[in-house]
């Protein structure tokens, strides 16, 4: 693979990861017309976010990941992981509920880009 090949993936790898981290923020006013969701549960959407975050990243750091394990597939099995709990927030449901998804594609997102 050429240094120009690899370089593009890399970039697209890490845009669609970060993609995950500000989902939540992106689709609030969507999520208010179309669910009626109100402003508190907006407000807890955007925390559940960065609390997965946090947890995310103490429970990385405590568990070692990044030395244990190696790190295209440590990446790559948390960008697909982060990718299905974003997707998982399409159907529609209660807030507390959106908001557990939205820590759990939160808490992967420190091992999608390896910030541990």
């Amino acid at each position: 693979m050429s240094a120009g090949r690899a370089l593009g993936l890399v970039s697209l790898a890490a845009v669609l990861a970060n993609a995950t981290w500000f989902s939540a923020s992106a689709v609030v006013p969507a999520l208010e017309r179309q669910w009626g969701l109100q402003s508190s549960g907006a407000a807890w959407l955007v925390v559940a976010v960065q609390l997965g975050f946090v947890v995310g990243s103490v429970g990385a750091a405590l568990l070692n990941l990044p030395d244990r394990l190696q790190p295209r597939r440590l990446i790559g099995c948390a960008a697909i992981a982060a990718a299905a709990a974003n997707a998982d927030c399409c159907w529609p449901t209660g807030s507390r509920v959106l908001c557990r998804r939205a820590f759990w594609s939160g808490s992967l997102w420190p091992a999608c880009t390896r910030r541990v």
